[in-house]
């Protein structure tokens, strides 16, 4: 299309749209890059806030567990399971809800037994155990099931942080140890031993030099701490070696879907590595462990909390070779006008595509469909012609509860699933969105159910005459309403001359109203040659 006619296109829209795009094309990118220092002090503040407000929080803790109590019915383990002898030893010992002490775990989770025999996992002897530095974690039997107690030594702040993260992500559904008793006085958590290897461990048994007693301790605390950053990220990259030989991809891939469901239920993790994530035997669900430095993600900003979720991506990524999206990652994206249908902008300083097109994409959105389209607010949408899934997203992002593409482009499809990804990270939250690999004049046939709104951008006007009143037809059976967006633009090239026709308002209003939607509206916006027609079978 001429520049000319773009330029006057845009100078027709809504002031605001012409503000908003300034901004995402001349601020945002820039902005965003130098904002680091400010999340970084904003992570600091509420950090020192929390630290502040400890006492608070472990008294709203008491009432919680008060209220409810931690009867957790989803994973633990018999002692009986895992050493029938052991059971036997212990079976005269034990007193309700009093904990026996099986084993002691060192700095690198090795298991030093207090009773022989014991079941088979990696363990070290009394003169090879390696103190912990932090807090102690200790192996016990309480009522016959296995359990890990972690003891902070004191350190309430650890002690409020991590039982309120646990709580919340193991309510949220999360994938994180279950809670058996919590001891206010002590500062003290048991929590349901998961049965399984830690991944550190697994590295280690494949020779990667990753455990703590392969390190050489160093007094000076600057030159311990130069020396602890260079040993972190030398056990990355020698764990990202060798991490392929002892998880699978479907593991890894679980890895990095346990993180994001962390995410979703309102936490960064802060402290992302080999060592706090454990592989049940059985399931090989992941598990992560050790919470005390999660931060609520509900008390900072939405940028800073993107840039929270980033910093946790980027080292899992790193440790297991995940390929869960940052805003780093998305910036080096480049599409074109030619590469993606549907121009938008996620946040962050995010765009991709010719974002200054108005006839599509986010400024079609804004300027149009954003304010005239009925989403239905908790209910299923049909997309038909759904191309990179954009407009079906933003029904999600405006409440919808479902929707669902056709589309007859596999490759199309394939960048629709990418743009999914984008909007998921942009929002922190997972959209039921689906396609269907197909051709709209099928749909009759597609036995998809019945929808609450049907949107057609478009797309109808490729199809035949008849076809596009069977089409309407069938979808009279599906839903009450349907949204076309027609096209007036007599300057597009078209190889069939007819088309124009199939595109036009007059053709289309008459097209639903001769086939199962009586009631039709017709919106049109000054600058738009894409009126939308909203019909109803009633």
């Amino acid at each position: 299309m001429p520049i000319a006619i773009r330029v006057r296109q845009l100078l027709s829209r809504n002031r605001k749209d012409l503000l908003w795009l300034g901004y995402v094309l001349g601020i945002a990118p820039w902005a965003h890059r130098a904002a680091r220092p400010l999340h970084q002090l904003q992570r600091w503040l509420v950090r020192y806030q929390r630290q502040r407000d400890v006492d608070h929080r472990m008294e709203l803790l008491r009432a919680r567990i008060a209220r409810a109590c931690l009867t957790q019915g989803d994973h633990r383990v018999a002692v009986a399971d895992l050493s029938p002898e052991l059971d036997a030893t212990c079976r005269p010992l034990r007193s309700t809800n009093e904990e026996i002490a099986l084993a002691d775990i060192d700095q690198d989770g090795l298991l030093s037994p207090r009773f022989e025999p014991f079941w088979d996992a990696p363990r070290v002897d009394a003169n090879g155990f390696l103190p912990r530095g932090r807090f102690e974690l200790t192996v016990v039997d309480r009522n016959g099931w296995v359990a890990v107690r972690k003891n902070f030594r004191g350190d309430k702040v650890a002690f409020v942080n991590e039982l309120e993260a646990t709580l919340d992500l193991k309510a949220a559904g999360c994938n994180v140890p279950a809670i058996f008793d919590v001891d206010f006085e002590r500062l003290a958590i048991t929590y349901a031993y998961i049965d399984g290897v830690v991944v550190r461990e697994a590295l280690a048994q494949a020779g990667a030099p990753i455990r703590d007693r392969d390190v050489t301790p160093v007094r000076s605390p600057i030159a311990n701490r130069i020396i602890s950053n260079r040993v972190y990220n030398k056990r990355i990259v020698a764990g990202r070696g060798l991490i392929e030989d002892v998880l699978d991809a479907k593991t890894i891939a679980s890895v990095g879907e346990g993180l994001l469901a962390i995410h979703r239920a309102g936490y960064a993790l802060e402290d992302v590595k080999y060592g706090n994530v454990i592989i049940e035997a059985a399931t090989g669900i992941p598990y992560f462990v050790d919470c005390e430095r999660a931060l609520p993600l509900r008390q900072f900003s939405p940028t800073t909390a993107t840039f929270l979720r980033d910093r946790d991506a980027d080292k899992l990524n790193s440790h297991f070779g995940t390929h869960l999206l940052t805003a780093a990652q998305l910036r080096r994206v480049r599409l074109g006008a030619d590469d993606i249908y549907s121009p938008f902008y996620a946040g962050a300083g995010i765009r991709l595509g010719a974002i200054w097109n108005p006839e599509l994409g986010i400024l079609r959105w804004r300027h149009m469909l954003a304010n005239h389209v009925p989403v239905p607010v908790g209910g299923r949408v049909l997309d038909l012609g759904a191309n990179s899934g954009f407009n079906a997203l933003q029904m999600l992002r405006a409440g919808a509860k479902e929707a669902i593409g056709v589309e007859i482009d596999p490759a199309v499809i394939e960048q629709g699933l990418f743009v999914k990804r984008v909007f998921e990270w942009a929002d922190n939250t997972e959209y039921r969105f689906s396609y269907v690999h197909g051709s709209h004049a099928d749909i009759g046939s597609m036995n998809l159910g019945r929808f609450d709104l049907i949107t057609a951008f478009c797309t109808l006007y490729y199809l035949s005459r008849d076809a596009m009143a069977n089409t309407v037809s069938e979808l009279a059976r599906l839903a009450d309403t349907l949204v076309l967006e027609c096209n007036n633009d007599r300057a597009i090239k078209r190889g069939d001359p007819e088309t124009f026709i199939k595109a036009s308002l007059s053709f289309n209003v008459e097209l639903v109203r001769n086939n199962g939607f009586p009631n039709v509206t017709v919106i049109e916006r000054p600058g738009s040659d894409r009126p939308l027609v909203v019909a109803r079978t009633a």
